[in-house]
């Protein structure tokens, strides 16, 4: 969160990636803390160059 917060989202969004990948893998993908770092991913994205990323994020 603190590459977050300094704003270095290009930085911030491999790791929420990251972590949000693991916590579908071993949690499941509708349990509460996968779809916490869900959000946080798509506010990244929402931040990186004014929402114009989140195209390659798609739900499934």
């Amino acid at each position: 969160m603190c590459l977050y917060y300094d704003g270095r989202y290009w930085e911030a969004e491999g790791l929420f990636s990251q972590v949000m990948e693991t916590r579908k893998t071993k949690l499941g993908a509708d349990q509460p803390n996968t779809l916490t770092s869900m959000g946080n991913l798509a506010s990244t994205y929402r931040n990186q160059a004014g929402g114009r990323r989140p195209r390659s994020w798609r739900c499934k």
